[in-house]
């Protein structure tokens, strides 16, 4: 409720000081007539006062608990409701207020600009978020024998929700759907408050269960994951948890041997859990890094043994500008490979997915040119 509350405030006091800049009569007490005018320039002079007073009330917010994805709602709301009402005042001073004030042809062309951040905002927000994709992805194995079939690797990342709806049961439907052999679960999969924890806990329950594959459905602890709260949730489903552990499985004539790692975790070449993941591979073995951070694939040695890392968090960036990518990541992974899919770093191989939800506590619920994902890869 204090962030509900913050934002509110934050949004309206720049609402205030940018409307006062652009709309108030100071000619009236200036005696100055290029005061009437809406201009350009007078668009700007707004800009700077939010920017002013944005710098001034940002470390108060921040006493106040707001934190880094707070500090984005706060730009969100400013983008995608105070410039386009802004540009909705300009665009009806230019229509019905020209006895008050003179809006310049440039400044409507503005305005209407700003006005459209609204409808992206609407898209972002309550479109996007939804527009659930299937990414395929395909990996060849050199050393595989042409007898064996095809793997499908389905991967189900970043579930991060506080409620299980209609749409986590649509991902959960879609990736069945695939008939994939073998499933894995990059963690991050309750984000909410810990007393709305327990009422929702059946629901997720009851939604893992559904996760089925011939070769099993393994899973990893994410960044928000606490400790008690995942244990929770996998219990009882069928999946199996696999942080800092190791598994193996037989699947039609391959060899599947998997090694998870805990979050913010590193490899150590000397630990005993890391010996047989970069130990030489024997015919027709297939193995796979099971972590929610794509950072421990800058830790592998140059082409390990390991023939693909499976990670989630990075949600694609998220937020990605057309011909440019994702602005941010969170990871120490390149740009170009947070933003998904199958990539390759110093020639060792890795899925990242954009995940089923998005960022939340106080982050803005958002995707722009990032759509929701489940995948599956298929390793021949």
């Amino acid at each position: 409720m204090t962030l509900i509350w913050m934002l509110l405030g934050s949004s309206l006091l720049d609402l205030v000081v940018a409307s006062g800049i652009l709309f108030y009569p100071w000619e009236r007490y200036l005696d100055s007539e290029t005061l009437r005018i809406v201009s350009i320039p007078r668009f700007i002079l707004a800009g700077l006062g939010m920017t002013a007073i944005f710098l001034f009330k940002l470390p108060v917010c921040i006493l106040l608990g707001l934190d880094m994805f707070g500090t984005i709602h706060l730009v969100y709301l400013d983008l995608v409701v105070v410039f386009p009402l802004l540009g909705l005042g300009a665009f009806i001073v230019s229509r019905w207020g020209k006895k008050m004030k003179v809006v310049t042809p440039s400044a409507k062309v503005l305005s209407l600009l700003l006005i459209s951040f609204a409808f992206i905002g609407l898209w972002a927000s309550f479109v996007e978020p939804f527009r659930l994709q299937l990414e395929n992805a395909e990996l060849t194995l050199p050393q595989s024998s042409s007898n064996l079939k095809p793997l499908k690797v389905g991967v189900f990342a970043d579930l991060q929700t506080r409620a299980i709806t209609e749409y986590e049961e649509e991902a959960v439907d879609r990736l069945l759907a695939e008939k994939p052999d073998l499933i894995l679960v990059p963690g991050d999969l309750y984000q909410g408050e810990p007393d709305h924890f327990d009422r929702e806990l059946p629901k997720f329950r009851k939604l893992l269960s559904r996760l089925k594959a011939p070769a099993g459905v393994f899973s990893v602890r994410g960044n928000v994951d606490r400790q008690y709260e995942y244990a929770k949730v996998i219990e009882g489903t069928g999946v199996i948890d696999l942080e800092n552990r190791s598994h193996e499985v037989e699947f039609e004539g391959r060899k599947i041997r998997i090694v998870g790692i805990e979050p913010r975790g590193g490899i150590d070449s000397k630990n005993p859990l890391w010996k047989p993941l970069l130990e030489p591979k024997a015919e027709n073995e297939f193995r796979i890094l099971l972590s929610h951070y794509p950072d421990p694939v800058l830790d592998l040695p140059k082409k390990s043994p390991v023939d693909l890392v499976v990670s989630g968090h990075t949600h694609g960036g998220q937020i990605c500008l057309p011909l440019w990518g994702p602005i941010l990541v969170l990871s120490r992974v390149p740009l170009s490979v947070g933003a998904g899919g199958l990539s390759v770093v110093e020639g060792n191989r890795i899925y990242i997915s954009r995940g089923v939800g998005v960022e939340r506590d106080q982050a803005p619920r958002i995707r722009f040119f990032c759509p929701p994902e489940i995948s599956v890869i298929t390793v021949k």
